[in-house]
């Protein structure tokens, strides 16, 4: 029990400084659709250590993040994400297909 309560704590340290750097570059379109990303759905947001294996998955891409919420809710899973400095993968997987949205910056 000890080691979930410090992974979670671990997460929320990780998303809140997150929050704090992308908050303090609010010119920065790439950033700001990050933040209110963050803001609105962080409840259900789950980083990712390294990319999704895809192999023999069928790959649906979603032009808007909110179609990705719609999957996400519709199939009772969670959105995976992993991040670098240009551009923010989100996932939901579901048996063999994966919906992915990517926003990258410009």
């Amino acid at each position: 029990m000890k080691q979930i309560s410090f992974s979670f704590v671990i997460i929320v340290l990780l998303i809140i400084s997150l929050l704090l750097l992308i908050t303090s570059s609010s010119k920065d379109p790439y950033l700001n659709s990050i933040t209110k990303i963050f803001k609105l759905y962080d409840y259900c947001l789950v980083e990712l250590a390294k990319k999704i294996d895809t192999k023999n998955k069928k790959i649906v891409k979603a032009k808007y993040f909110d179609d990705l919420v719609n999957v996400k809710f519709g199939e009772k899973k969670p959105i995976f994400y992993i991040m670098n400095s240009k551009e923010c993968e989100f996932y939901v997987k579901n048996n063999d297909e994966i919906y992915t949205f990517i926003l990258k910056k410009n």
